[in-house]
């Protein structure tokens, strides 16, 4: 079990703290990608409804609304992914996972 905190150079504490079950052999880099992937994941249901329309669906059925949520998936993937790869910035977390 690993405790990761996060200590900004002007602060005299941690201000934040994550845990992790990672194994002990993980490096210390990938234990911060790992922590920082929330940021991540909680502004990508944002990013959904805004760049591909997540909450305009107008399907009246499970399968409608299953089928559109799928779409948006697969269409906010391909997005980042062209994002991520015509970005110039070091891409060594991305493949964290």
């Amino acid at each position: 079990m690993w405790l990761v905190e996060a200590r900004p150079e002007q602060q005299a504490r941690p201000t934040k703290f994550w845990l992790s079950k990672l194994p002990a052999s993980t490096s210390v880099k990938r234990l911060v990608c790992q922590a920082k992937l929330r940021w991540r994941i909680e502004r990508a249901c944002p990013e959904m409804k805004g760049e591909v329309d997540l909450d305009h669906c107008e399907g009246r059925t499970w399968r409608g609304w299953h089928h559109h949520t799928a779409l948006v998936a697969m269409a906010h993937a391909f997005s980042t992914l062209q994002r991520v790869l015509s970005s110039p910035i070091d891409h060594e977390c991305t493949d964290a996972a």
